[in-house]
């Protein structure tokens, strides 16, 4: 993948200034250093404090540079930076596109694992590995300090995973599990796709003869449009919207490790999780519109008429961007009894939850209700045995 010609040393070190920004910017440094533990030396590692010295010194060993830039478009990929890799596409025409699903050639599988890992635990999740493998606790700040420190103790060693991976089974971190045994190349990553596709969803692609008309494409907004329409969303949500609720739509994409999901608790900063992956841009809001639709915000559709008068309204949106399965989950949070969440929550050792939708994420979060055929009928099954006739039916209503 290396570069046609490559660049200049000036535009090489202004694409490394831009890469260093952006994962300062996002307090990225513990993430990195988990990602390079191969290839930057222990010592050198620890005393790295800023991205900017770290890409200096992968650069120095030879790892990149202005002519072969694959490991830079590897760190992308794996780290989700999708926008950070549109950037450089735009302002460095050599550098290679970065697409989601990616097979990184400069990772091996365990250290791309391992970031799988550090995306999908959230801070509970550490705080209980943290108290299984240490007394007192170290209180670990993130996952990527837990996993550096469990590295530099032998507790993660590439080859020898199965104690660590038995303590994630005792510990019942299914999301951790998966991360750790799936293979790199699952193709159940989302696909992005561009504003102007009429297709629907891979999972749906049999069932197109059900859309009855052409989705609605947004016209490109200029920036500042856009984060005024961003923010009139967002302040919508925040007052008449349910974030669970929100949460429950954007699961949907699954590049967007649910752990920063649960984490967010303001529609803005569920929201801009969507920037990265790329799902809106000023080019593209139909993610935006498409959730309004789905949850229910059909009031919202004067904030966006606001930005773009031409919008011809929320009832003429076909749902082209959410999977029947994602339908599916918001027609089940709409009919279950206010009675049976407990009980649900119970027949699958949940902890208790308030409402339907945040018992909704947490039965996605520990995968006991997927898109996958087994143990969604599994799920359906075990209402149908609970007499709950109604929130099973309504788990095939697409």
């Amino acid at each position: 993948m290396a570069s046609n010609g490559g660049m200049t040393v000036r535009k090489f070190n202004a694409l490394k200034t831009d890469v260093a920004r952006c994962y300062d910017d996002n307090k990225c440094l513990s993430m990195l250093k988990v990602l390079f533990r191969d290839k930057v030396a222990d010592q050198t590692l620890a005393e790295i404090t800023c991205v900017m010295d770290l890409l200096n010194d992968l650069s120095a060993r030879g790892h990149f540079g202005p002519d072969d830039l694959t490991l830079l478009h590897d760190t992308i990929s794996i780290t989700k930076h999708f926008a950070l890799g549109k950037e450089l596409k735009n302002k460095f025409p050599s550098f290679p596109d970065v697409k989601e699903g990616n097979i990184s050639t400069k990772f091996e599988l365990h250290r791309q694992k391992l970031m799988k890992l550090g995306m999908t635990l959230i801070l509970a999740d550490v705080t209980k590995i943290d108290g299984l493998y240490n007394e007192p606790l170290k209180r670990y700040p993130d996952s990527w300090s837990m996993i550096i420190d469990l590295e530099d103790n032998l507790e993660i060693v590439k080859g020898k995973m199965d104690d660590f991976i038995e303590s994630l089974t005792t510990l019942n971190l299914r999301r951790a599990l998966k991360a750790l045994t799936e293979d790199i190349g699952d193709t159940s990553i989302a696909t992005l796709r561009p504003s102007s596709t009429t297709d629907a969803p891979d999972t749906d692609r049999a069932n197109k003869d059900i859309l009855q008309e052409e989705p609605y494409i947004m016209p490109k907004l200029s920036q500042e449009d856009f984060n005024q329409l961003l923010v009139d969303v967002s302040s919508w949500w925040k007052k008449l919207g349910n974030i669970s609720i929100l949460k429950v739509i954007l699961s949907e994409f699954k590049d967007i490790p649910v752990a920063q999901i649960e984490q967010k608790n303001q529609p803005n900063a569920l929201f801009r999780l969507l920037l990265g992956p790329g799902h809106i841009s000023p080019a593209d809001i139909t993610v935006l519109v498409e959730a309004a639709v789905l949850g229910g915000q059909r009031g919202v559709e004067e904030k966006i008429k606001k930005t773009i008068p031409t919008f011809p309204g929320l009832s003429k949106i076909v749902i082209c961007r959410f999977s029947k399965h994602r339908q599916n989950l918001m027609k089940f949070g709409n009919v279950i009894d206010t009675d049976n969440i407990e009980a649900i929550g119970d027949l699958f050792d949940l902890d208790k939850q308030t409402d339907q939708w945040g018992l909704i994420f947490q039965l996605e979060k520990n995968l006991k209700l997927t898109d996958d055929p087994t143990i969604k009928e599994s799920f359906i099954k075990k209402l149908k045995d609970n007499d709950m006739i109604g929130e099973a039916k309504a788990l095939n209503t697409f």
